[in-house]
């Protein structure tokens, strides 16, 4: 079993499968590895047999005050695997994916078995090229509305996977999910147990593997902000940008 990207040490012992050979067994990981999760957690692992490839969740990597119920870490592994379905896509493999293939192991999130030989399409070449060039923004985004072909972009890519994209256009319910998330975010800090939680995956040491760098804490809070605008830093981010609204920020 393999946690997080793989190391060249971990590859040696990381069997074939899939036909495919350790060694590339590790770049699967290492691409699936790369997915987004609540302040960088990965709380994630995978076990690697000569058939299968499981995906478990990994609690023990969770922040369990700001994710109680796991959603959050759940969330976290649906995008490692994804990023791993489109690393065999890579590799001319079509994956078959079970979702909760055993109801008495519930941390076993998802079973991948091969299914054939077939070439990823242009966009799935596209998203893996992408993989490596992913970062989560923890910046403020101005008020330039997106576009509707990207909407429809992003409804259809939700669509694609079985879900559903619902984009908040009416003004009064935007005007509602900021005050919701501005009372979460100020009963959460006011939390002392989530902000020792907070604090230790935020600017996090350049050696440790999750969490979240120093370098990539984003910018600090603003009285302009009209969303709420989390410090990652902690304090230390430079002010004085000029962004007239800021993202909803984990």
């Amino acid at each position: 079993m393999t946690q997080g990207p793989a190391t060249r040490d971990a590859a040696r012992s990381i069997p074939g499968t899939f036909g495919l050979s350790s060694a590339q067994v590790a770049d699967l990981l290492r691409t699936a590895g790369r997915a987004p999760s609540l302040h960088n957690s990965q709380p994630w692992q995978f076990s690697v047999t000569p058939h299968t490839i499981e995906l478990h969740a990994d609690p023990r990597r969770n922040p369990v005050v700001a994710d109680p119920d796991g959603r959050e870490m759940r969330i976290g592994c649906g995008a490692a695997l994804f990023n791993l379905q489109l690393a065999l896509h890579g590799h001319d493999i079509r994956p078959i994916v079970t979702i909760l293939p055993d109801r008495a192991r519930r941390d076993l999130l998802a079973v991948i078995r091969h299914g054939g030989t077939k070439e990823p399409t242009p966009e799935q070449r596209d998203l893996l090229r992408a993989v490596p060039l992913r970062r989560t923004n923890r910046h403020p985004y101005t008020d330039v509305p997106v576009d509707t072909p990207s909407l429809h972009a992003l409804r259809r890519a939700a669509l694609d996977e079985g879900a559903w994209l619902h984009v908040v256009q009416d003004p009064g319910q935007r005007a509602t999910l900021r005050r919701i998330a501005a009372r979460a975010h100020r009963e959460q800090d006011a939390d002392p147990v989530f902000r020792a939680e907070f604090a230790g995956w935020v600017a996090v040491a350049p050696e440790r593997r999750e969490g979240v760098p120093a370098h990539a804490g984003g910018a600090l809070p603003e009285p302009q902000d009209k969303w709420v605008l989390r410090d990652f830093t902690p304090g230390r981010a430079r002010t004085g940008r000029s962004a007239r609204t800021s993202s909803p920020n984990r």
